[in-house]
């Protein structure tokens, strides 16, 4: 198993990319829904444009972490790093792994 699968679990997400738009309720709450390019609502945020832009980033976010991950374990020779603990937390904690 190379570093990348180890990393790309089996994990089966909406696929990216992913939006925020207001809604019909922004005029009263400042309401936001994150939607997919398949047209699936997949969350509405209340009072939170950051939060809703956030959310929306997450594929590519979880992809970076990813990436960060595998890039450096090989540039530290399998050395643990703050840096790797910190990455693989948040990977764990999108994945529940």
């Amino acid at each position: 198993m190379n570093k990348q699968s180890k990393h790309t679990a089996d994990v089966k997400f909406t696929p990216g990319p992913w939006h925020c738009n207001p809604t019909a309720g922004y005029e009263i709450h400042g309401q936001y829904a994150v939607y997919s390019d398949t047209g699936s609502t997949l969350a509405v945020v209340y009072d939170g444009e950051k939060d809703a832009r956030l959310i929306a980033a997450a594929p590519e976010l979880l992809e970076a972490c990813q990436r960060a991950i595998c890039d450096l374990e090989l540039a530290h020779g399998g050395r643990d790093t703050l840096t790797l603990r910190q990455l693989r937390a948040a990977l764990a904690k999108a994945t529940g792994n």
